[in-house]
């Protein structure tokens, strides 16, 4: 078989697959799923401890009805700082696993762990030189604590007779973002992925590939490592 690669190939600008901030499209992806489930007291409560932290104010941000207040979050997301984004988020993620006041607005814990899946899904899917921390088994374990806790408290076998009710569990870890790299990483993988429609050197780069198809797996560990630099 002819090892010819087309013009087109070889000449062609490489789209960049990996990024430090947020894409448009991951800042879409990940403020609709915050939509999805956070409640209007939730955003409020987030913007202002995010105000309280940071010392800024979005003019437009509005809090006072369900609606404004999940077309504020969006626009934030998608038009403020990349830190000052990733702080908002981080307080919001973190509020919808304290525990409500109020009955009935408490997440179900499926739901919770189904935005960390989302939130962690995108920014592997979008490239995104970012992970979140705690590791997902650390969600899982907090997770099933807290199922225990709100089945133990909401048996029907609980009664006055009890001289205490259960304790909830202490979450033993702030949900944050965790840098992956930083923008010599984007640049090299650029000048990989062009040299790499060259037809004599496709086997030479397979290996970032291969980690590249590892880090969209989430497998971050020394094996990246040992197939960028071990040639």
């Amino acid at each position: 078989m002819s090892r010819w690669v087309p013009w087109s190939n070889r000449n062609s600008e490489v789209e960049q697959r990996i990024d430090q901030e947020f894409t448009d499209t991951a800042a879409n992806r990940i403020s609709f799923s915050l939509n999805q489930i956070a409640t209007r007291a939730e955003i409020a409560d987030a913007y202002t401890e995010y105000r309280t932290e940071v010392g800024k104010h979005a003019n437009y941000f509005e809090t006072a009805n369900t609606g404004p207040a999940k077309q504020s979050l969006d626009k934030f997301i998608s038009t403020e700082g990349h830190d000052d984004v990733l702080t908002l988020i981080e307080i919001l993620i973190n509020e919808l696993w304290e525990e409500s006041t109020l009955s009935g607005e408490n997440h179900p814990i499926e739901e919770l762990l189904d935005i960390d899946h989302k939130l962690r899904r995108i920014l592997v899917e979008e490239g995104i030189l970012l992970r979140i921390r705690p590791e997902r088994n650390e969600i899982e374990t907090f997770a099933e604590a807290l199922g225990k806790y709100r089945e133990a408290k909401n048996s029907s076998g609980y009664s006055s007779r009890h001289s205490s009710t259960p304790s909830r569990p202490e979450k033993p870890f702030n949900i944050h973002f965790e840098t992956l790299a930083d923008k010599s990483v984007i640049e090299s993988d650029q000048q990989l992925r062009a040299l790499g429609k060259k037809g004599r050197w496709e086997e030479e780069v397979s290996p970032y590939n291969e980690a590249w198809t590892q880090y969209q797996d989430e497998q971050f560990s020394y094996l990246i490592a040992e197939k960028l630099y071990n040639r």
